[in-house]
């Protein structure tokens, strides 16, 4: 497999974006929706927005503001899963539902890699990494579908399927994103500004209740002039004022949003290309694995193959001290992988609820006890999955008072902790 230095390369090029920088929305008599992030997650809350009934262009106006470009977070570092065996059952089905219409609405095959696949869970053991003897396929308790071409069936033990082409398929995150994004940004009403989010100003408790702040404006650097921690940049921070203001930061959302319990689950992935043979290239399937490499140790690599590319997730520190690679080596046969070469390799953060300070399994959708201020958080490794039935809910709950789309009081923010 070739390699060509994939730490430094750096995430596609975003396509020409309508950024507005000067604030001239601010004077206008519109309300002003904020929503922090352009991931996912960001602009399918803008998106449907957009496609309420109770939206209209001429009384609302709707800022995303990034800090570096959209989708160049969390989003782009995901393999793009979408599943209707996913979790919270609460809006997987509506999801489903609307990744498919958004597929068949703007042509997912063409614009963001929608592909159809069979998810398969895989055990065994890897015999150059462990104690144990080759896998004889003798051993195997059933026989691996006829298709699925990429793996070394000597070393699989047994295995189970998830998922069938009927209730799985892979899109490309950023290109998703950045297909809907393209869409709302040909609007007059819609602008994307650039820069990073240091604080979400309150106003003081409204009269009779000492308890209720209301956010009313964020403070940002413009992406390029410093961070929160220079001191220049207190020269060049700017103020962005909103009637509403929505949070979808992901794993960075407690820099915002006091108390919320949403951390980032530390993750390395790796993405190859797909052979340049028609006859070699990888056939559609999602694989979860455990395979052992010593008496008591076992690895989970997940391994997706793409319309355009492989996809190699990692499970944080432990897969760190010993390497993709080595996986990538070990579980795809050879003949393959020589046709292969590196294209990126990803350290990122997943975001998840704090056990320790939380028991809800995630995510957070909806309004927190700040009046004004909305939060779309703590999905896990189902973001890009619950990312448009989020973004249709949270924009029901910020335009009409409530979500109407699936019942998610079990999500609301308000029930487990205070901002």
């Amino acid at each position: 497999m070739a390699s060509t230095n994939p730490s430094s390369l750096p995430l596609p090029t975003p396509p020409t974006e309508k950024v507005y920088t000067d604030h001239k929305t601010q004077k206008s008599s519109k309300k002003q929706i904020i929503i922090i992030g352009a991931g996912i997650i960001g602009v399918c809350t803008a998106f449907y927005l957009t496609r309420l009934p109770s939206y209209d262009p001429s009384k609302y106006h709707i800022t995303i503001i990034e800090s570096r470009h959209p989708a160049s977070g969390t989003t782009a570092k995901a393999a793009g899963l979408v599943v209707q065996w996913a979790f919270p059952r609460d809006i997987v089905p509506l999801s489903f539902r609307l990744h498919t219409e958004l597929s068949d609405e703007f042509d997912g095959p063409t614009n963001w890699d929608y592909r159809p696949l069979t998810a398969l869970s895989l055990e065994g053991g890897l015999p150059q990494l462990s104690e144990y003897d080759r896998y004889a396929s003798s051993k195997t308790e059933k026989v691996l579908p006829e298709d699925l071409n990429w793996v070394r069936r000597d070393i699989i033990q047994n295995w189970y399927k998830l998922g069938s082409e009927d209730d799985s398929f892979l899109v490309n995150p950023y290109k998703l994103t950045h297909c809907l994004l393209d869409h709302i940004l040909a609007r007059d009403d819609v602008s994307l500004v650039l820069g990073h989010v240091v604080e979400i100003n309150k106003l003081a408790p409204l009269t009779g209740n000492e308890d209720k702040f209301i956010a009313e404006s964020v403070t940002y650097i413009p992406t390029g002039y410093g961070s929160r921690s220079d001191p220049e940049s207190r020269k060049i921070r700017k103020i962005l004022y909103g009637d509403k203001i929505i949070v979808t930061t992901g794993p960075w959302v407690g820099s915002l949003v006091n108390n919320c319990p949403v951390v980032g689950l530390q993750t390395r992935s790796m993405i190859v290309s797909q052979p340049e043979a028609p006859e070699s290239k990888l056939s559609a399937y999602g694989l979860y694995t455990d395979f052992k490499i010593k008496h008591t140790h076992l690895i989970s690599p997940e391994f997706y193959s793409r319309k355009s590319d492989i996809y190699i997730f990692g499970e944080s520190v432990r897969v760190h001290h010993i390497g993709i690679h080595d996986y990538c080596r070990q579980v795809i046969p050879s003949s393959i992988m020589e046709q292969t070469k590196v294209l990126r390799t990803l350290d990122g953060h997943i975001p998840v609820i704090n056990s320790a300070a939380c028991e809800h399994l995630g995510p957070f959708i909806g309004c927190t006890n700040t009046t004004n201020l909305y939060l779309a958080a703590g999905h896990g490794c189902w973001g890009i999955t619950n990312g448009p039935a989020t973004g249709l809910l949270l924009a029901e709950i910020v335009l009409e008072g409530n979500a109407k789309s699936a019942d998610i009081t079990d999500l609301d923010p308000k029930l487990y902790f205070s901002t």
